[in-house]
């Protein structure tokens, strides 16, 4: 019957190419036609000798090659496609379809494109039209002149397709003159015929194609339903969600519907032309063209990913299309009545058709908030039980600003989050509030959360993880949108991380690293290389400069003379790798050694409470807290309030993989003191507007802070070079880049925008068992 293989999924791009060669050399297990006048597109009249009610005598229009490469494809240099169109009339259709044709359809280095046009038109001036017409096409094209009295569709398309064949085309897609092309739509189409030597010919979904239809079969009066595009959509939309909701490659079916096929050759090698003697009008020539396949032993699949729009009844009215119906009624029911009842019965219980229109019903609603975007990226942050007391984090901050940079890029962006945390994110980012950019997820058990984003049912271009625990969320939902790419934004080594999760954070850079890996700091970049073996893509930070943008107000109220200095620092008593108490022994010293006088102290990020239960656990005297003013965890606004009165700001982590804070003190007018070892590279530059230290001894950082006290530097000039620094990196230009960057992606084939590399991966792995 119908089917489609569940294992035909996207793998890795790398993976696909090999597979993809392996496929072209192997055979997989399962295994009908006048003087006509000629046009080229440079005006010349061409005569063809052949008679359009002949058996086609195939010997004339053979390849020297022998009869077993035209049977099972020839290996040859060129690859040559042909659009072979019937034209009835209804110019301004064939003009649009034309007009898609080239801005969505375009030769690869190899592939040679004609288009054939079969002129049936009554009157001379849609003639002469239909040539004005072609001027818009940048390839070769021919016209194949009926005469002035209507033949019908099976007569002009087989004069289209014996000038294809003449020329040696390997693949002739027949065209009804009224469709609308939409991106990416011929390449998988081909890519199905060149998956399997039995596979002789491919069709698209649609929304008017009888049981390639979608969302939408039927009409509430039982007709084939037209499937009208939703209000503020375009047929470009309806093939986005084609693809990214297709489950299966490949669907095999006994018969396809005939507004656009695929043809391979050697299937017309194998058994002719169109059967214009039983049907020269048309209305059945398709179904008899598909069972005579079958019998010659080729089968016929649906590629779910290719779709195209079609108008439907503009070059034949419904009135005439229903005498061409009736007159065809009775041939169809004396040479292949049983055989068509059998295979509408197989295509209406088609389960993998019948799930694609559910899929696609389902998703409609979510394309009318990405209808009118680049792009869509759905970003997954950690679980966070709630037993943790919440607490922003510098990674989640990034995330939400590189979607708020995709979103002033015009992208849309969103972010998952534990759903117990979205009010504080509201809170805590307006702006992304105001996008809805936060979706609430309850589980923290990976299976359920897949479940529960499933449910939103949107089908995002990119799926992208931001930590260890997220990935195996993106590669679950990347088995139920097998077309998304599946991304990752490394926020840091986490295999160093001091807890018992180092091999399973290690694993997962290996899990998608055929995907599209990306981080803000060449130290992250370079670490995943070297380490595992991942190339990951960088792209710039981002800041919130409307938030921290205090800077150049504070230069100007500072005086070249300091008075009474203010340091702060984050102590964060859970966080080993950030040295809380290293930290605490730093700001103990100076201040004792300056006195309150001189210097101010503030520490944030853990409570009074956190920091002593440490300090007795570790055997410290808690006199490290003396005159240092404890602020607990505080928010964004606060860091931003905080970072506005202080002179330096401390950060001796044991490495940072970006060290957010360090930038937004910087943008803040105050000056930090950040490790060497990391990625504070990306904006810090050593003594010009920023103090690097070895965070390995105590007293580099006592060190360096008496340097900036003593003179030794102009805190001025530091100060300015900071916020010079730090406005290179707001939102909505750092955003611009990075979505360059997907952009980029989706053109190099990792991404829907360029589906080749998906395709590749597809139909190497394709394997149908249909019958």
């Amino acid at each position: 019957g119908c089917n489609c293989t569940a294992s035909s999924r996207v793998a890795s791009i790398h993976e696909a190419h090999g597979r993809y060669m392996e496929a072209k050399e192997e055979t997989l297990e399962d295994q009908e036609t006048g003087g006509n006048h000629c046009v080229d597109r440079h005006g010349v009249r061409l005569v063809e000798d052949m008679d359009p009610g002949s058996k086609p005598a195939m010997d004339e229009y053979l390849f020297n090659i022998d009869d077993e490469e035209a049977i099972h494809g020839a290996k040859r240099e060129e690859e040559k496609v042909a659009f072979v169109f019937t034209v009835h009339g209804a110019i301004p259709y064939f003009t649009g379809a034309l007009e898609t044709l080239m801005q969505h359809t375009a030769p690869k280095p190899g592939q040679r494109f004609k288009v054939f046009v079969a002129d049936d038109c009554e009157v001379q001036e849609e003639s002469t039209a239909l040539e004005e017409a072609l001027k818009i096409v940048t390839w070769e094209w021919k016209v194949i002149s009926m005469g002035m009295k209507r033949v019908g569709y099976t007569k002009s398309v087989n004069a289209g397709l014996k000038a294809a064949w003449g020329e040696n085309f390997d693949i002739l897609v027949t065209i009804n003159s009224d469709v609308v092309f939409t991106p990416n739509w011929l390449e998988p189409l081909v890519a199905a015929l060149k998956s399997s030597h039995d596979i002789g010919m491919s069709g698209p979904i649609g929304n008017a194609a009888s049981y390639q239809s979608v969302p939408e079969l039927y009409s509430t009066s039982g007709t084939w339903h037209k499937n009208p595009l939703p209000k503020g959509l375009i047929a470009n939309d309806m093939s986005k969600l084609a693809f990214l909701v297709s489950k299966c490659n490949l669907i095999s079916v006994p018969i396809l519907n005939g507004f656009l096929m695929a043809i391979h050759r050697r299937a017309l090698q194998e058994i002719g032309w169109m059967n214009e003697d039983l049907f020269p009008l048309g209305y059945g020539e398709e179904n008899d063209f598909a069972f005579r396949l079958k019998a010659a032993g080729f089968r016929l699949v649906v590629n779910p990913m290719s779709y195209i729009y079609h108008h439907k009844t503009k070059s034949f009215s419904n009135q005439e299309r229903m005498v061409l119906a009736k007159e065809a009624k009775q041939v169809i029911a004396q040479h292949m009545g049983a055989e068509l009842a059998n295979a509408e019965r197989r295509l209406q219980s088609c389960k993998a058709l019948s799930e694609l229109r559910e899929e696609f019903a389902d998703h409609l609603k979510s394309m009318h908030q990405h209808s009118k975007t680049r792009f869509s990226v759905l970003f997954i942050l950690n679980p966070m039980p709630k037993s943790l007391r919440f607490q922003m984090r510098g990674g989640w901050i990034s995330v939400v600003q590189e979607a708020l940079g995709l979103i002033h890029a015009g992208a849309q962006a969103q972010v998952a989050v534990q759903a117990w945390t979205k009010p504080a994110f509201e809170e805590n980012f307006p702006e992304a509030s105001k996008h809805g950019v936060f979706l609430g997820y309850q589980s923290t058990h990976t299976d359920q959360v897949v479940m529960e984003l499933l449910q939103l049912r949107v089908a995002f271009d990119f799926l992208v993880a931001t930590h260890h625990t997220t990935v195996p969320v993106v590669l679950k939902m990347g088995g139920i949108y097998p077309n998304s790419v599946k991304g990752y934004y490394v926020q840091d080594i986490e295999e160093n991380f001091q807890y018992n999760r180092g091999t399973q954070a290690a694993s997962t850079f290996s899990s998608l690293k055929d995907g599209f890996v990306f981080a803000k700091t060449r130290f992250l970049v370079h670490q995943l290389k070297n380490n595992y073996n991942v190339s990951a893509h960088l792209i710039p930070p981002t800041l919130d400069l409307a938030l921290f943008s205090k800077g150049d107000a504070k230069l100007q109220r500072v005086n070249t003379k300091e008075g009474i200095m203010h340091i702060c620092a984050m102590v964060r008593t859970l966080t080993a790798r950030r040295n809380p108490l290293q930290t605490l022994e730093i700001l103990s010293a100076i201040q004792k050694d300056l006195g309150s006088e001189k210097i101010q102290v503030s520490i944030f990020g853990s409570s009074t409470q956190e920091i002593l239960r440490i300090l007795r656990r570790k055997g410290k005297s808690v006199g490290l807290l003396q005159d240092i003013t404890v602020l607990g965890p505080i928010d964004r606004q606060q860091v931003a309030d905080l970072f506005d009165t202080c002179t330096f700001f401390l950060d001796f982590s044991a490495w940072q993989a970006f060290g957010r804070s360090g930038l937004e003190a910087m943008a803040m007018g105050c000056i930090p003191i950040l490790p060497i070892t990391g990625g504070v590279e990306t904006y810090a530059e050593d003594g010009v507007n920023a103090l690097l230290v070895n965070t390995t001894r105590i007293e580099n950082g006592i060190s360096a802070i008496k340097d900036l006290i003593s003179g030794k530097y102009n805190l001025q000039e530091m100060r300015t070079s900071a916020l010079l620094s730090s406005k290179k990196y707001n939102i909505s230009e750092s955003g611009q880049l990075t979505a360059n960057l997907f952009q980029k992606s989706m053109n190099n084939g990792q991404q829907p925008g360029n589906m080749s590399a998906q395709l590749k991966s597809a139909f190497a792995k394709a394997r149908i068992s249909g019958k």
